[in-house]
């Protein structure tokens, strides 16, 4: 049972791991093979974020460790996607999308920081509203991939979606006594007092 335990911090190093194939991919001199093969390697590697989460609490798994790792590769894959959709696909946002696109950024690391000022650590509450951006921001990179393009009104939307989350985070942030990482969100978990 002790190798069980360890399984969803392997789907995590895995995610953090493949992430960096994206890269290699994108090179691929045929667009539809590109195409075909990066879209199959994010789902794959960004598939194990959910079956990672859904092991670690279905057999209570959970670890701080494997919180933080797992932070870690989300932002990995995160990164990766986005490193390829701009400086090895060329696919550049306008003025106005890179505009709100740096909105979103420094409301996520105002909620990074917020996080450290308040609990003494650099982390993400995996709320609800929180998995539901991953999702979204998840989805855009393939989007986009397929799209040729990062689409203004998409870029909106994430940014929206960032915002809500932040603005959670904040609340919680700001009125909780102690950190839970798992905080569920405002309308699924009382607030830990």
């Amino acid at each position: 049972m002790k190798f069980a335990r360890q399984i969803p911090n392997a789907l995590s190093i895995f995610r953090l791991v493949g992430s960096f194939s994206l890269l290699a991919i994108t090179q691929i001199p045929d667009r539809a093979v590109m195409r075909a093969a990066f879209t199959l390697t994010y789902l794959i590697v960004g598939g194990t974020d959910a079956l990672d989460g859904w092991i670690a609490r279905k057999w209570h798994f959970e670890s701080e460790f494997g919180a933080k790792i797992d932070n870690i590769a989300d932002t990995c894959v995160f990164v990766t996607g986005f490193v390829s959709l701009l400086f090895l696909l060329r696919l550049y946002p306008s003025l106005p999308s890179i505009a709100v696109l740096s909105l979103g950024a420094a409301l996520k690391v105002f909620s990074f920081a917020l996080t450290k000022v308040r609990f003494g650590e650099w982390n993400t509450m995996h709320t609800y509203t929180n998995k539901a951006l991953g999702v979204v921001m998840f989805s855009a990179v393939p989007v986009c991939v397929w799209m040729g393009e990062i689409n203004f009104w998409a870029v909106v939307a994430v940014t929206a979606c960032i915002a809500l989350t932040v603005a959670e985070d904040t609340y919680i942030l700001l009125t909780s006594e102690t950190y839970n990482v798992n905080h569920k969100g405002l309308l699924f978990e009382k607030r830990a007092k």
